[in-house]
């Protein structure tokens, strides 16, 4: 991959810019699942969310990794279809 950005809101007090952790892990390879999922896990645990009365702080942290690896598996795959034409 030449090139991977990512920031997460909803996480703590500010946007969390996981660009740093979307390099390290995908930058010059391929975006497989494999690669994908692992990148998902490194946000799950670097995020620091707080608790509130809409989700514990847990939830938030569950939810960042699921929705970051959903993001990145269909932007993948848009990116593979555009390759393709």
């Amino acid at each position: 991959m030449a090139r991977a950005g990512l920031a997460l809101t909803g996480v703590g007090g500010r946007p969390f810019d996981a660009a740093g952790l979307a390099r390290d892990t995908l930058a010059g390879e391929r975006p497989t699942p494999e690669r994908i999922e692992a990148l998902a896990a490194r946000v799950g645990q670097a995020v620091e969310p707080d608790s509130d009365v809409h989700a514990p702080a847990e939830y938030r942290k569950h939810l960042a990794s699921v929705l970051t690896r959903r993001a990145l598996l269909a932007a993948a795959e848009r990116a593979g279809q555009r390759g393709r034409g």
